[in-house]
């Protein structure tokens, strides 16, 4: 996060970098939940007669959400709890799927992933920055400031959404046109 603090410094003059630490955390939590724009791609080989699927997480990482596939055909028949996927049924037979795993940072996290650093810095910084000049009795309080950074959080987070709604799409978007009288 250490690469954030010296963008969003200038915008909020005096604030402590903890307190700012902590902003740009929870803004890459929220952002991440709301985008599900932090994915891995993994296989899992599930055998004959089991029906859990153990993810792979590494520290100060949590899972948002997965999706299953099989042979490029979407799965649902599953629950997730944590990092175990648990198949509504034991497999009658050696079954590969291909998990997406959609993640966030948790709130221990030291980090963030170079995705947010190298593709969603702007929304990152401006949703910290908005959350910041919010703070009332602060010096940096700046509710027009905040207004502007909200907006190009928001336009960051609507298009990180989808971005990675077309990367697990399962099946071709189109676009009909249509008549209007």
């Amino acid at each position: 996060m250490d690469r954030f603090i010296d963008y969003v410094m200038p915008e909020v003059p005096g604030c402590p970098q903890p307190l700012i630490k902590q902003e740009l955390l929870r803004v890459a939590i929220s952002f991440c939940t709301d985008s599900w724009i932090w994915q891995l791609d993994e296989e899992h080989e599930v055998l004959d007669g089991n029906s859990t699927i153990t993810l792979t997480i590494a520290s100060g990482q949590a899972v948002t959400g997965c999706q299953l596939s099989i042979d490029g055909s979407g799965f649902n028949e599953y629950t997730r709890s944590a990092e175990t996927v648990t198949l509504d049924d034991a497999r009658t037979a050696d079954t590969t799927f291909d998990t997406t795993v959609f993640l966030k940072p948790t709130r221990a996290a030291t980090a963030l992933p170079d995705i947010l650093y190298n593709d969603w810095f702007e929304a990152i910084e401006a949703g910290a920055i908005s959350n910041l000049m919010l703070m009332p009795k602060k010096k940096w309080f700046n509710s027009r400031g905040a207004l502007l950074q909200k907006k190009i959080y928001l336009h960051g987070l609507g298009e990180a959404k989808i971005k990675a709604r077309k990367t697990n799409s399962q099946t071709r978007l189109t676009v009909h046109q249509r008549i209007f009288v």
